[in-house]
């Protein structure tokens, strides 16, 4: 019973490690909520937090985390740019992720 004891806890210390480093490497944790279902220029992609503060995502990098069938909300780690011109200018809460982690 003890082994299982320790073997939870190293499972535990290592996925914490693995969220610090995915930390110290330049990525944000967010929270992705919803997707934007909406019809018109300049929609499209996923609503997400940082903080307290609500963005949307108008591109994301290819990926496997965020596919059709993604069960939200659902916490990832992204590292993320607002580029100049098109919709990203419509609004500074318009952002692209760059790279995506669990």
């Amino acid at each position: 019973m003890k082994k299982i004891g320790v073997l939870f806890f190293l499972f535990l210390a290592l996925q914490s490690c693995e969220k610090d480093r995915l930390r110290l490497d330049g990525f944000t944790e967010v929270t992705i909520f919803d997707r934007d279902m909406t019809m018109t220029p300049c929609s499209g992609g996923y609503f997400l937090t940082i903080g307290d503060s609500t963005y949307r995502t108008l591109e994301v990098v290819s990926n496997t985390i965020l596919t059709d069938t993604t069960t939200l909300p659902k916490t990832v780690f992204i590292k993320y740019e607002h580029p100049n011109g098109g919709c990203y200018d419509w609004s500074e809460r318009n952002i692209k992720i760059t790279d995506i982690h669990d």
